[in-house]
């Protein structure tokens, strides 16, 4: 009979085994790194200001707070965390990183913070961030970032910060950048080459945001469109010296807005009318021309400042009889303000029952609109009623109209002067 065959590895295979084994499976320890300085029970390793060029090794696999800003770190390889599943904070700012792998953060499902700031990443690293889809604050400022890519931070949508300050060569931003961040509470972008406001319509969580130190010479229409739960905007020294009408349609639940150190000459009639929970207003260091068409600002002011001196709202530079003068102590009373000259005429439209129709109304600088509908509903922009909806140019939509809907709609249009009416004879047929 043949013997049988031995079921054990020779001595050499067994220990090739054991050298793979150790070789690539990962390496779970408590020392702390030589370079570094642990702390309670190594849950915080400090490894910062140490010239380190790479991740150290053997990183205690308990910690929680991993910091490593200031070295030399130039390259995130895979796997780079893989070991640390308890992490919540990796800071990783003012080093020179400027590539980070894919899987670089792989094993990371409890990080909550990432700092990132201060480094070379010339695009957002969207392909390694898609690990982190516990993270709540993301930090990218100040690095070399040209462009934001569609869809760049779509991976996380836990996130409740994201700072994009000092992108000093940022040149183009997708109007898709921010869509999937539905969580996202705060966003920064000041000094951040911005020369217009970007689009932040996915941002319907928003609640603060900083636009300061850029140059966005305009605030449109639409720049804040859908921002419902804005209660913070701040655009400190960005060069405006424009605001349109409905700009703040909106930001009904504004609390706070600071203007200061601008170009702004005068505010469009009514501009706070949607903002009834604003009562915290910077607006000095502004070239303010107390004529007429800031009178309707100095009775908003004092009615909803809380603040009865008022310093932060402003002070005039023109006219020069009137320089120095503070916006909210301004005697409006002498001003003899002549009636603002709004076009009034009538229109009839004719349509189609099922199709869409579009009821146009004056609009310029200084007026305010809303409507009046045949059954005498009002209204503005920001009221929505079925089917019917005020747009950002001040006209009337109704969608798939009805044989209901034929009537008379009256257009009013306000301004410091007074208001006059247009009057549209929608025929449905």
């Amino acid at each position: 009979m043949a013997p049988r065959p031995s079921t054990e590895k020779p001595l050499n295979l067994r220990f090739l085994s054991f050298l793979l084994l150790i070789t690539f499976s990962p390496v779970y320890t408590n020392n702390c790194p030589r370079i570094c300085v642990c702390s309670g029970s190594f849950s915080n390793v400090y490894c910062g200001d140490s010239n380190l060029t790479k991740v150290p090794n053997r990183i205690p696999e308990r910690v929680v707070y991993l910091n490593l800003h200031a070295n030399n770190i130039s390259k995130l390889i895979k796997n780079q965390f893989a070991n640390l599943p308890q992490l919540h904070t990796l800071q990783l700012s003012a080093n020179t990183i400027s590539e980070i792998d894919n899987d670089a953060f792989v094993g990371l499902d409890n990080l909550q913070i990432l700092e990132l700031f201060y480094n070379n990443l010339l695009v957002v690293p969207s392909g390694a961030l898609k690990s982190l889809i516990n993270l709540k604050e993301l930090w990218l400022g100040g690095n070399p970032i040209v462009c934001l890519d569609a869809y760049s931070f779509s991976y996380l949508p836990n996130l409740k910060l994201l700072d994009l300050g000092e992108l000093r060569q940022l040149r183009g931003i997708s109007n898709s950048a921010f869509a999937g961040l539905n969580s996202l509470v705060y966003l920064n972008m000041g000094v951040a080459n911005l020369q217009t406001v970007p689009y932040l319509q996915h941002l319907t969580s928003l609640e603060e945001l900083n636009l300061s130190g850029n140059v966005i010479r305009v605030l449109g229409r639409t720049s804040f469109q859908s921002m419902f739960r804005l209660r913070r905007l701040m655009i400190i020294s960005s060069q405006v010296n424009e605001v349109e009408p409905l700009a703040f349609e909106d930001l009904q639940a504004l609390s706070e807005l600071d203007l200061s150190y601008n170009n702004l000459s005068t505010l469009p009639y009514n501009l706070f009318a949607a903002t009834t929970s604003l009562g915290k207003v910077n607006l000095k260091y502004n070239p303010w021309n107390c004529s007429c068409d800031i009178t309707w600002l100095v009775e908003w002011l004092r009615t909803k400042v809380r603040d009865r001196t008022c310093d932060a709202c402003g002070e005039c530079r023109y006219p020069k009889r009137l320089l120095g003068t503070s916006v909210f102590r301004l005697p409006i009373d002498i001003f003899r303000c002549p009636r603002r000259k709004i076009s009034n005429y009538s229109i009839q439209l004719n349509v189609t029952e099922g199709e869409d129709a579009s009821l146009p109304c004056v609009s310029g600088r200084e007026t305010a609109i809303s409507w009046i509908t045949p059954n005498g509903t009002t209204i503005r922009h920001g009221n929505y009623e079925v089917r019917v909806k005020v747009f950002n140019d001040g006209s009337l939509n109704i969608t798939r109209v009805t044989l209901h809907d034929a009537g008379v709609y009256r257009c009013i249009a306000r301004n410091p002067g007074g208001s006059q009416s247009v009057i549209t004879t929608l025929n449905v047929t």
